[in-house]
């Protein structure tokens, strides 16, 4: 659950990508002298990225990766499953999960999960391409679905942003 939620909620990752993601994909990156985060590499074939795992889920993430490595499956062992040709590989964990009220089921999607972290990320002063980008998306069509879930923001703060932008940052140095 450590890794369901925590990847979920912490790097956008769903079903399809935690299927593929490894103890050895989990690792530490120093952005600056002070900076270091948790990055995930996502290597499936239709969404390959390096996405940096968010501050509130960072220990969540290190405690699965305890757990992992007390298990001594190994640096290349899938964090979920047993290899990665399985498909429904978040069913299992969600199936043995329990609450403190053991009656209550647990029903926790992968996908709910992997949306909420993009909500969060298009209320961040993250650039649409690189959200795109982290997300593994071809195209901004979930951006438009999540908009409604998104809250208003300030609009001084929205108006002096779009006062200050540039023109390079619009066209990445190409013609439009």
């Amino acid at each position: 659950m450590a890794f369901l939620v925590g990847l979920g909620l912490g790097a956008g990752l769903d079903g399809h990508d935690l299927k593929t993601v490894t103890r050895a994909d989990l690792v530490d990156v120093r952005l600056d002298a002070t900076t270091t985060v948790l990055m995930v590499t996502v290597s499936g074939a239709t969404r390959p990225r390096m996405v940096p795992v968010r501050a509130g889920y960072d220990a969540l993430v290190r405690e699965g990766l305890k757990l992992h490595d007390q298990g001594r499956r190994g640096p290349r062992a899938v964090l979920l499953g047993l290899d990665t040709t399985r498909d429904h590989v978040t069913s299992p964990v969600t199936e043995r999960a329990v609450t403190a009220v053991v009656t209550v089921p647990v029903d926790i999607e992968a996908s709910r999960l992997r949306n909420t972290w993009l909500v969060a990320a298009m209320c961040a002063p993250v650039p649409l391409a690189d959200l795109l980008r982290a997300a593994g998306l071809r195209t901004a069509r979930t951006i438009g679905d999540l908009l409604p879930y998104c809250p208003d923001a300030d609009p001084a703060v929205i108006a002096a942003a779009l006062a200050a932008m540039g023109d390079a940052a619009t066209t990445a140095g190409r013609n439009p």
